[in-house]
């Protein structure tokens, strides 16, 4: 996903990182980003790149409605400082 389009990807995360609360908290990407069933691999890439980068814990999903995070220590602090999302 990054490589496609680095700052396009950057703008995602920081749209989900937004809709988020503090470390430990649980939310499903596909209600965040109000996604439909076709989007879900999306969502799914999305939240696998966001773990990578240890903002998130990707927990499990369910297609097509469920892609389950939580919030990481570290990603709480990037949704708070609101810039620099390369982790």
């Amino acid at each position: 996903m990054d490589k496609v389009d680095p700052s396009g990807l950057d703008q995602k995360i920081k749209e989900v990182l937004k809709s988020t609360g503090k470390a430990g908290t649980i939310w499903n990407v596909v209600d965040i980003l109000k996604a439909k069933p076709d989007e879900f691999q999306h969502c799914f890439d999305l939240a696998n790149e966001m773990q990578n980068r240890d903002l998130v814990k990707l927990l499990y999903s369910f297609y097509p409605t469920k892609v389950m995070i939580e919030m990481t220590l570290v990603g709480a602090e990037m949704k708070e400082q609101g810039a620099g999302m390369k982790a």
